[in-house]
């Protein structure tokens, strides 16, 4: 290979690291993996619930890098900065909660709420970063209307945090908000993996 075919190379692959469609390609495939995890541990049992907590906090891993990438691809304004910030706090709070319930430290219920308010925190990102890339031209409208759609959805895990500050970890234990709020898992694990493909789509090879 010449010199020059190596450098374009090079630059191309910066250049797709860059627009983040390798990130939102590692979604798109992450979050069905957690939700096969999930159902595999609920019919076979063993090591499929820990490995599903782990998908989840690669998720949100993933999507604070994914939020850092789309700053800079769509060039959101100063005032979007701060949703970027919230999905890094997001992601924090995901791999927070995986952390707490692999380690024993509380049980399923209450270490779900803690990562479903991340999620939130993502969400607040994905409807700030859809809104902003189609008022720019820079997202076509039916993605931009379904990341919007998916974050909004996401969001609703906001309501958990009373829950989590009494510290509630039973089912039965749960306020009719808690309960609620664990609707924004339907948000992280079906809309916006389909969101992550599509905007990997719009990125290009």
């Amino acid at each position: 290979m010449k010199r020059n075919d190596l450098s374009l190379n090079m630059i191309g692959e910066t250049a797709a690291t860059h627009n983040g469609r390798g990130t939102a390609i590692a979604i798109a495939v992450a979050v069905p993996a957690a939700i096969i995890l999930l159902v595999l541990y609920y019919t076979v049992g063993g090591p499929f619930g820990t490995l599903n907590d782990l998908a989840n906090a690669l998720v949100g891993v993933l999507s604070a890098v994914l939020a850092a990438q789309t700053a800079a691809r769509f060039r959101v304004p100063v005032a979007a900065v701060a949703a970027v910030a919230g999905a890094g706090a997001g992601a924090t709070l995901m791999v927070v909660g995986s952390w707490l319930v692999i380690t024993g430290r509380t049980g399923w219920v209450l270490a779900g709420l803690v990562s479903v308010a991340g999620a939130a925190a993502l969400g607040a990102w994905v409807v700030t970063v859809n809104v902003t890339a189609e008022r720019a031209r820079k997202l076509s409208r039916p993605v931009a209307r379904l990341g919007a759609a998916s974050g909004t959805l996401m969001m609703l895990g906001i309501l958990t945090v009373p829950d989590i500050l009494a510290r509630v970890d039973t089912w039965e234990g749960l306020h009719w908000h808690g309960i609620a709020g664990f609707v924004g898992w339907l948000g992280l694990y079906l809309g916006y993996p389909a969101w992550c493909a599509l905007l990997a789509r719009d990125a290009g090879p």
